[in-house]
């Protein structure tokens, strides 16, 4: 699993670099709110699945949407939009896989 969370975040190309050294046949980036930014990132998608795919690590994303008893976040938004808010770092990475 990518460390992409505040209190121990780095680059998403040291977290590949770590993850090669290791062993590790996937990576999981964590889906946001807003959508996965190269800023959260740390590298833009396309730097990012460059190293991904020098590595031979496959990207996946999880994308944990909590939802009121009407389907919709506390900032209004259904998990179809929170998918449609990812889908440019889910198809650029690629991830091949989004539970």
């Amino acid at each position: 699993m990518a460390r992409q969370f505040p209190g121990n975040w780095r680059p998403a190309p040291e977290e590949i670099a770590f993850a090669q050294e290791a062993g590790f046949a996937a990576l999981q980036f964590q889906g946001q709110e807003p959508g996965l930014t190269p800023e959260r990132l740390g590298g833009s998608f396309a730097v990012v699945a460059d190293v991904l795919a020098a590595a031979g690590i496959e990207a996946v994303m999880e994308i944990i949407v909590r939802v009121d008893r009407d389907g919709r976040t506390a900032s209004g938004l259904t998990p179809l939009d929170l998918l449609e808010r990812n889908l440019s770092a889910i198809t650029a990475l690629p991830c091949t896989y989004v539970p």
